[in-house]
């Protein structure tokens, strides 16, 4: 009798383990679901600055959410979820996430270098873009306190990234799906090359 109730105690503990995963599990999903893709209207708006008495702490903790259930996810704007205000959040130490209100560049330093980048709202596309090496940022913190800071390497390409959702509505990586996926037929261009032959199209890569 003693062995039994053993065991039932352990399949009790199973069951409940597994339920606990599996409402894990679609919680995680539910968040995650809370990602705009691909032609969304709201990803091609521009953002609006945040007021300083208005309440974003629910943006916030939902933007948290969704940069530590997705698995590759490294920055997040508020449009990516539907929210068109003026917040980036951002693992940059790959650990803890940093949230900038009002963010703006001051000032692009250093070399431009490739950068080979992705996008939540755009899922298994990649391309290489143009960014400076190095930005001084002024943004606010989530205590609303105003800072002036330096951003090198790794970071500074996070943040151009996401600046780029806030102030021109498409990230680049955006721009580059799109325009991958609006080429006009290949008559079309042929067409164009015979009319038309120094003209050249280029991305606009300055940030």
């Amino acid at each position: 009798m003693g062995r039994l109730k053993g065991k039932n105690k352990s399949k009790a503990r199973n069951k409940k383990r597994s339920d606990a995963r599996k409402k894990s599990e679609s919680y995680k999903k539910k968040i995650l679901a809370k990602i705009l893709k691909w032609d969304e209207p709201v990803l091609s708006e521009k953002c609006i600055a945040v007021e300083k008495d208005e309440d974003i702490h629910n943006l916030i903790k939902d933007m948290g959410r969704v940069i530590s259930f997705s698995k590759n996810g490294v920055g997040l704007a508020a449009s990516q979820i539907g929210v068109t205000k003026r917040v980036i959040a951002a693992m940059l130490d790959k650990k803890n996430i940093t949230i900038f209100i009002n963010p703006e560049i001051l000032i692009h330093n250093g070399d431009v270098i490739k950068s080979r980048e992705m996008c939540l709202s755009f899922p298994n596309f990649e391309c290489v873009i143009d960014r400076y090496d190095t930005i001084t940022m002024r943004y606010e913190d989530i205590d609303r306190e105003l800072h002036t800071k330096e951003f090198k390497g790794f970071n500074a390409i996070v943040l151009q990234h996401e600046l780029g959702h806030l102030r021109e509505g498409l990230c680049d990586v955006g721009k580059e799906w799109k325009r991958q996926n609006t080429l006009p037929p290949v008559e079309e261009i042929v067409e164009q090359e015979e009319y038309e032959p120094s003209v050249k199209v280029e991305s606009n890569s300055s940030e």
